[in-house]
């Protein structure tokens, strides 16, 4: 019983760490905000209370502890707001953040203990407590076990105040368990927003998590974790025009299986794409970091590989078509041996050429390749190419 609540208490630990630098910064924001509102809501009671003539020695002393308190509390938040503008717009240190944070719930609320205990010179009331509780709940993001610091140092000194500055024995315990009920209604309110806030930081990391999915699986092919049709075509046009501007080769390569369809007849498709899967690993493990495999649909693979001419680009096909053929799939019940038809086009260095030409010169390269009995390389010069010159 005691160990799997232990482990929800690490675990509900491990989620309040994960939130705090987020809370952290909100909290900033929130903290420069109030500032601009407490500072005005101060100097307003100071002035109110200033020109306030006071009717009796009690109540000059209310008065008194009243312009002080307010006085006070526009201080540190000018200063707080201050600082909180500056941390805004920079990358401060996690502590720094966290303790300006801690000390303005800390004035807020001793700031409420003191306006409530200063009351009590003339009215039994502890209203100024309860809207403290309430503001600085809703004001900052606590985490639970922080806040239940605060409202119970909160409360303690507040049952202290009431024992110097009320002195009716029946209004001080009607206050002292007002009390009790202010700060847990702070205590309550502060929970219930930091539950609310790491919910939505949950569903905008889930939000997120899937708009990354659907971003992969927009350019990626779901079987092999290839770039897709789509998402190559992209690339070798933008690989096009920078290998127009640096004057380098470019190669493309169309890989083709043999006889893909008698696998998927004899062994199930199942079997079928083990084998694609496995086919796209070994191009992936056998290309250089700069170059792109993409699976075009069905069997059909396309290699682009930059910075690359004819001679370089017919060993590297050469290389891959021997390793297809050395690397048989393995299965339960035996192998499945593979071979594949390669057409391979380049432009040279200094050259241009459309993606529509070089996509038509490799599949008619790959055609070739299949008429001239499969497992073999072969190569063609694309047409209509422009000689580029060197600028400036």
């Amino acid at each position: 019983m005691l160990r799997p609540s232990l482990q929800k208490l690490r675990a509900a630990s491990a989620v309040n760490d994960a939130l705090q630098p987020l809370a952290s910064q909100e909290n900033l924001k929130r903290l420069a905000l109030l500032a601009l509102f407490a500072v005005p809501f101060n100097l307003t009671h100071i002035l109110v209370f200033w020109a306030k003539v006071p009717a009796s020695p009690e109540e000059v002393l209310w008065r008194q502890g009243i312009i002080f308190s307010h006085a006070v509390l526009a201080l540190l938040f000018t200063s707080f707001g201050l600082l909180a503008r500056r941390l805004c717009h920079g990358r401060p240190p996690s502590w720094a953040v966290g303790m300006l944070t801690r000390l303005a719930i800390g004035a807020v609320l001793a700031f409420a203990v003191a306006i409530a205990c200063v009351d009590q010179w003339v009215t039994p009331n502890i209203t100024p407590l309860l809207l403290g509780c309430t503001l600085a709940g809703l004001a900052f993001l606590m985490r639970p076990g922080e806040a239940a610091a605060f409202y119970a140092a909160t409360l303690i000194a507040f049952e202290a105040g009431m024992q110097f500055s009320q002195p009716d024995p029946q209004l001080r315990l009607s206050n002292q368990v007002n009390g009790l009920s202010a700060c847990g209604l702070g205590m309550l309110l502060s929970v219930i927003l930091w539950q609310g806030f790491a919910r939505i930081q949950r569903q905008q990391e889930e939000l997120a998590e899937k708009h990354r999915q659907l971003e992969y699986l927009a350019g990626h092919d779901a079987l092999t974790g290839l770039l897709n049709r789509r998402e190559f075509d992209r690339l070798i046009r933008a690989e096009l025009a920078r290998a127009e501007r640096s004057l380098q080769p470019l190669s493309l390569l169309m890989v083709d299986l043999d006889h893909f369809k008698q696998v998927n007849d004899r062994h199930g498709h199942p079997v079928g794409d083990k084998v694609i899967r496995q086919t796209a690993d070994l191009l992936l493990r056998h290309t250089r970091a700069g170059d792109s495999v993409a699976r075009f649909g069905g069997e059909e693979f396309t290699l682009l590989l930059p910075d690359t001419d004819a001679t370089e680009a017919a060993k590297h096909a050469e290389n891959l078509r021997r390793l297809l053929e050395a690397t048989p799939v393995q299965l339960d019940h035996g192998e499945v041996r593979l071979t594949a038809s390669f057409g391979l086009t380049s432009l040279p260095a200094r050259h241009s050429a459309s993606y529509e030409t070089l996509y038509a010169t490799a599949d008619r390269a790959l055609y070739l390749a299949k008429a001239n009995g499969r497992n073999c390389v072969k190569a063609l010069v694309p047409e209509s190419v422009t000689q580029v010159r060197k600028r400036g």
